[in-house]
């Protein structure tokens, strides 16, 4: 277990004791969203944060804290457990110490159990809040699958209060887990735009020299993503306008990606660029962006792009990118794993620069829509709603 100590209770009398926890700690957009409230909530409001990180690494064991940096006077502590239940005890000890009044739980719905129990086990009545940044998983049919969905609705049941990241995943949360809409906020994710300008000063990449039009995407190398999807597509585009697709991002998708891309015959039109701890250098240098998932909570990355000023292609998955991008306003929507049809959207931007212009401009307007002070604000109130309930 590596830790940073905690306050002593006595340094913050008074103050809003706020922990958060997450269930790994990777490089995705949640690291983003936790590192931007923690920096600003204790900015804001005379309140103090931690962060408990409790379960998996990168796969070579290290977390990723310098690539999402925070204050030394920000305590962090890293439970580091492959199985769930056993991080049931650690954890509760670790909650015992920090003594937080209010603890947002950054964690998938099936794991809701034992962090709820961690909680539980910690004593007092800390109000635990549970964040949902990913659409709700159904359809289990498995014996187990069942009763693992039966306790994880029952522990919701023990929840006061829930924070979903899109009016979508809102939507899911209260169908699937039969949460009352009443105990549901949605919380749009903090977006500083300032750190996306500091960014975008910075040199090409050296993978882009040379090598453009280039199609972006940022993601995690995982099915979600969709990246057969977005391949396909671009193959689409090589077929009739020179291109280079650059996709930057790790993950255990990217056996699959190189062996598409094979199949293809797009190798060196590809450019697999790996993890980067400056993805607005490659969305500044780039031509447009693409968000090829089938399932999405929010996508950061998205308005990252948009801020960055480049012109984008989403698909109009259930979730996330409908509520960012207006079709045809602020950037185009296609339906998810239509290869061809998102295949012409990114022609058309790459072939019709007046539109490209028109789109990218709105969309960065539309992007610093998304203010800090207000995500920062709405999770402060969410948490003084739950210390004034348990009053």
């Amino acid at each position: 277990m590596n830790r940073r100590e905690f306050a002593p209770s006595g340094s913050r009398a008074n103050q809003l004791s706020i922990t958060m926890v997450t269930a790994n700690w990777m490089y995705s957009g949640l690291e983003r969203v936790v590192t931007c409230l923690l920096k600003e909530l204790p900015v804001a409001y005379p309140c103090t944060v931690s962060l408990t990180i409790a379960g998996r690494t990168m796969p070579d064991g290290r977390h990723s804290a310098q690539h999402f940096p925070l204050p030394e006077t920000i305590p962090i502590v890293h439970i580091e457990r492959a199985r769930l239940h056993n991080i049931i005890i650690p954890l509760a000890r670790c909650l015992k110490t920090a003594s937080p009044d209010v603890i947002f739980c950054n964690v998938e719905p099936e794991a809701l159990v034992f962090y709820w129990l961690a909680a539980v086990l910690a004593g007092k009545r800390r109000a635990l809040v549970a964040v949902h940044h990913e659409p709700v998983r159904e359809g289990r049919r498995t014996v187990k699958g069942r009763i693992a969905a039966s306790l994880t609705r029952m522990v919701v049941r023990n929840i006061p209060l829930h924070v979903a990241v899109s009016h979508g995943v809102a939507a899911a949360v209260a169908r699937s887990l039969n949460v009352p809409e009443s105990h549901i906020r949605t919380i749009y994710n903090p977006f500083d735009p300032s750190e996306v300008q500091e960014a975008t000063e910075k040199q090409e990449p050296s993978e882009l020299v040379g090598n453009h039009p280039v199609v972006l995407t940022v993601a995690r190398l995982m099915p979600p993503k969709d990246f057969e999807t977005l391949i396909r597509a671009f193959d689409y585009v090589t077929r009739r306008l020179p291109a280079f697709l650059c996709i930057v991002g790790e993950g255990p998708g990217k056996s699959g990606i190189e062996a598409l891309v094979h199949d293809l015959d797009l190798e060196g039109r590809v450019l697999l660029s790996g993890f980067s701890t400056e993805p607005y250098a490659y969305m500044k240098h780039s031509q447009v962006f693409v968000l090829s998932s089938f399932s999405e909570g929010f996508s950061m990355v998205l308005l990252e792009a948009m801020a960055c000023g480049l012109p984008v292609v989403a698909t109009d998955c259930d979730w996330g990118p409908r509520e960012i991008v207006t079709n045809g306003v602020d950037g185009l929507l296609v339906p998810p794993q239509e290869p061809e049809l998102m295949g012409r959207a990114i022609l058309a931007l790459l072939e019709d620069r007046d539109m490209a212009i028109r789109l990218a401009k709105a969309g960065t307007v539309r992007a610093h829509g998304f203010a800090v002070d207000d995500a920062v604000k709405a999770y402060h109130d969410a948490a003084m709603e739950c210390v004034r309930s348990k009053k």
